[in-house]
């Protein structure tokens, strides 16, 4: 598996060093046990989802969740045409079981285990440790994760994992959406190389610009104003996506070489 994270895709050479980051630091039990915590954040995840999920701030007068809730939801929305190709691609030939499973549950489970191994390390420096982390992190929101490495063992190696693991993150996903808006204005053929980089150093002007102009707010403004859309959409494909289960499934016939 790690042969082919690392020679194949780039996305999944990415998954494949979160996860040896994560079951590096899994084997050490000097800060804490990981059973214990990723129990009980399963637990609370799973009895507060239907209070979260209807929670809109209607009596406390705050507005938290126009900087976090509803930004992430557009900002994932506004990416689901490039996921939604790419997933579509992978799981061609699969079951709607395996696609669930590959798709919701494996990513989530793992998303679960990465939080619960440094998020208990991070909560055990604050709580028990004697340091001041979360001062840290928001001093420095983007190296916070730098910063937890530094009191964790090995962290100059640990370090450099995770910075190839950022760059491959950035890299595969520019390369993935301009590989699907290559494919898109290519009437779903395979794109040429040209196709591809001219797509690519559009996105990348684009992301300059932004963030140029106004800096992170701008990109965020920009990732909800596209995500309205897309949500839109997302609503009228949710009927259609129950009208084409309910129909039979029709093999097309196999090309057969002409013969003269």
């Amino acid at each position: 598996m790690l042969k082919q994270g690392v020679w194949g895709d780039g996305s999944v050479q990415g998954t494949k060093l979160t996860d040896i980051l994560g079951a590096f630091y899994s084997r050490f039990d000097g800060f804490c046990c990981y059973t214990r915590p990723l129990g009980e954040h399963l637990g609370v995840c799973i009895n507060d989802l239907p209070k979260l999920s209807t929670w809109n701030e209607t009596y406390t007068g705050s507005n938290w969740q126009s900087k976090w809730t509803v930004f992430y939801w557009s900002w994932w929305i506004s990416w689901s045409p490039f996921v939604g190709m790419f997933i579509a691609k992978v799981s061609r030939g699969r079951t709607i079981r395996e696609y669930l499973l590959g798709v919701l549950l494996v990513p989530a489970s793992f998303n679960f285990l990465w939080m619960t191994v440094f998020g208990s390390n991070a909560l055990y420096l604050e709580l028990f440790a004697g340091v001041s982390f979360a001062e840290l992190v928001t001093q420095a929101p983007s190296e916070s994760l730098y910063r937890l490495l530094d009191y964790l063992p090995f962290s100059a190696i640990t370090t450099g994992i995770a910075v190839i693991v950022v760059l491959v993150f950035f890299v595969t996903s520019a390369d993935s959406g301009a590989l699907v808006v290559a494919t898109l204005t290519s009437n779903g053929n395979d794109p040429s190389w040209r196709q591809r980089f001219f797509w690519m150093a559009s996105v990348g002007m684009v992301t300059a610009f932004l963030l140029n102009a106004g800096g992170l707010e701008a990109l965020q403004s920009a990732a909800i104003a596209s995500g309205l859309p897309f949500s839109l959409l997302l609503l009228a494909f949710m009927p259609a996506l129950v009208i084409a289960l309910k129909r039979p499934h029709v093999q097309p016939p196999e090309k057969t070489p002409d013969i003269e």
